[in-house]
């Protein structure tokens, strides 16, 4: 399951013009969670939101997760 979710991130596709909602994640949420939100959605930044400020926290990227992984 690792390799296919590396292998997603690797792959160049682009991205269907029918993708026109906002995504976001929340704090609670697993990083495994938001990183399926990415690669489900063909998105390349996903903003971790804070509901009760109503207020993004940080953007979840492809590059941030794999260097995560690498450190």
């Amino acid at each position: 399951e690792k390799l296919h979710f590396l292998k997603c991130f690797l792959i160049l596709e682009t991205t269907p013009p029918q993708h026109q909602k906002l995504f976001s994640c929340n704090l609670e949420e697993s990083l495994l969670a938001a990183a399926r939100k990415l690669v489900e959605n063909y998105i390349n930044r996903l903003p971790v939101m804070d509901r009760e400020q109503n207020t993004a926290v940080y953007t979840i990227t492809p590059f941030r997760i794999l260097k995560y992984l690498y450190s």
